[in-house]
């Protein structure tokens, strides 16, 4: 027996049955688990594009540097860097401990 979605099946009566069963008449929404589910996949593309922004930073950091001393080539860790940046900016200590501690939950 093929298996029904409850919410699809619903959003099919209301389109197909406006005057009794339309949108103004039922409310029709995701179940917790729907809404958990999404939640968790919203969160997972935000530390992507965090992480994503700060290797991209990071990068961008240690060409300058690169470019700026053809002769001599200083660079310092991801970690060096990231606590050189937390004492420069708030926002990023704000950002870098939120992924830090977003990472560690997963």
């Amino acid at each position: 027996m093929p298996s029904i979605n409850p919410f699809a099946l619903a959003k099919q009566i209301q389109w197909e049955l406006p005057n009794t069963h339309g949108q103004d008449h039922l409310a029709v929404m995701f179940g917790a688990l729907h809404v958990e589910m999404a939640a968790f996949k919203a969160l997972g593309k935000w530390l992507t594009v965090l992480h994503l922004l700060q290797h991209q930073a990071y990068s961008k950091f240690t060409e300058k540097i690169t470019d700026d001393d053809d002769d001599k080539v200083m660079t310092i860790g991801i970690e060096e860097w990231k606590s050189q940046m937390s004492k420069k900016s708030p926002q990023f200590l704000y950002r870098s401990r939120v992924l830090d501690l977003e990472l560690c939950s997963l």
